[in-house]
């Protein structure tokens, strides 16, 4: 049953597999196929802090809350801001992908040289983490459009 007040109990409670742990509580991952409790919820600072062991990323995991109503959004939620530094073959940043989540579901994505000036790079333009698939040169390398996936 879908609790109105966002806390660590509440999730717990909501989610059916939950225990408390010490200064929180540990569920079933509603992210994965969990048989295990593999997820930590925390009360921290005013809001709650979920982390999945298992290794679901957290907004994976907030968005499987919202779906079982779980986890409001906040009028209040700050933007999520995350940059993806592309790089050279040799590792220095060839440019940066600025990507603002905002809580409507809305973004917004900037490019930026490493001169500082905000603007796309020329092309061709570095793959994603390139001196990783450099590195590796016998590990197929899967293409997908975004950094984020």
């Amino acid at each position: 049953m879908p609790r109105t007040s966002l806390t660590a109990e509440g999730i717990a409670e909501g989610l059916g597999s939950g225990h408390q742990n010490g200064q929180g509580w540990m569920a079933c991952c509603p992210a994965h196929d969990d048989h295990s409790p593999s997820l930590s919820i925390t009360d921290r600072g005013g809001g709650v802090l979920v982390h999945c062991h298992a290794g679901c990323s957290q907004d994976n995991v907030i968005e499987a809350l919202r779906q079982r109503g779980l986890w409001q959004k906040s009028e209040t939620e700050p933007p999520r801001k995350t940059t993806y530094t592309y790089r050279h073959e040799d590792g220095t940043p060839a440019f940066h992908v600025h990507r603002t989540d905002y809580p409507d579901g809305s973004k917004k994505i900037v490019q930026q040289l490493p001169d500082g000036r905000w603007k796309a790079p020329p092309a061709p333009r570095p793959l994603y983490n390139l001196p990783l698939i450099v590195s590796n040169p016998q590990e197929p390398v899967l293409v997908v459009e975004g950094e984020k996936t």
